[in-house]
């Protein structure tokens, strides 16, 4: 008995231990890219955030109000957002618990701006996803902090490629009718008439689902969904222009570059599973 306390606290004692800055600067142990990333984007979210107040009619023109909670709430999906997307290439399942607080934000901002596939990914798909990704990862965990990644084969890529492209295009036709949108919307419901948001809104939807279903489940190929997911969002929150969310796009676009060479060169080392 008093040898296991005596194994204990040497190995606590052989723990270095953290200085405080460490404690409020909780990035210090990324790679230098990862902090560049994050930074870079955390600038930019708070100028464009200050900025907004000033200029509240470039959010929403209609209502002040509306404008007012867009430019709040975006500014909390886009930090937490851009924590969930880096731990999630590090393979942390702490990414999970930020990507929770992420997507109700992100639900809020897209229901606002009525991004119909975008609101119904984040509220109903992904936040049970990220609760269901949480005890996934921890069950395949060592260590129950990060995880080994899995492969698919060149068949299932196929038949993912298929049965995304069909459903993209259906949901962006149903996305079109008014009378869809109405259910939803019925008081200031806008035909716009541009068959670029239908598509990006269902790609993001559709694509979301897929991949947030891969990330549970560990596959390394959802870096491929997720980057074309990014770009869907980058032509989404361009035209709808929400600038807090397109910044926040533009950091998720690299991430997605930096977790799919992540996770493949891992796999490279055999240090996968098929």
């Amino acid at each position: 008995m008093d040898s296991t306390v005596n194994i204990s606290n040497q190995d606590q004692q052989l723990k270095p231990k953290k200085k405080w800055w460490q404690y409020i600067y909780i990035i210090y142990d990324w790679t230098i890219f990862e902090q560049v990333l994050f930074l870079i984007n955390f600038v930019l979210a708070i100028s464009f955030f200050i900025y907004g107040f000033f200029n509240l009619d470039s959010i929403y023109e209609s209502d002040s109000t509306k404008a007012y909670i867009i430019n709040c709430v975006s500014l909390v999906a886009n930090i937490t957002n851009i924590f969930s997307i880096i731990l999630g290439a590090k393979k942390k399942i702490s990414t999970f618990l930020w990507g929770v607080i992420a997507c109700t934000t992100l639900g809020v901002t897209a229901f606002i701006q009525q991004a119909t596939g975008s609101w119904i990914l984040y509220w109903v798909v992904q936040i049970p996803l990220q609760i269901v990704g949480i005890f996934n990862w921890r069950k395949n965990s060592a260590n129950k902090i990060d995880i080994t990644p899995k492969s698919m084969r060149w068949w299932m890529l196929l038949l993912l490629g298929i049965g995304v492209t069909l459903f993209v295009g259906l949901f962006a036709w149903l996305d079109s009718v008014p009378q869809f949108q109405k259910m939803w919307y019925p008081d200031d419901y806008v035909d716009r008439h541009n068959w670029a948001i239908y598509i990006a809104d269902a790609g993001i939807l559709v694509l979301g689902v897929v991949a947030m279903t891969m990330m549970t489940l560990r596959y390394r190929e959802q870096w491929i969904l997720w980057l074309l997911l990014d770009v869907c969002c980058i032509v989404l929150w361009a035209i709808n222009f929400n600038i807090q969310l397109l910044i926040m796009s533009i950091a998720a676009l690299i991430n997605a570059i930096y977790g799919l060479i992540v996770w493949y060169l891992q796999g490279r080392k055999k240090n996968v599973q098929t």
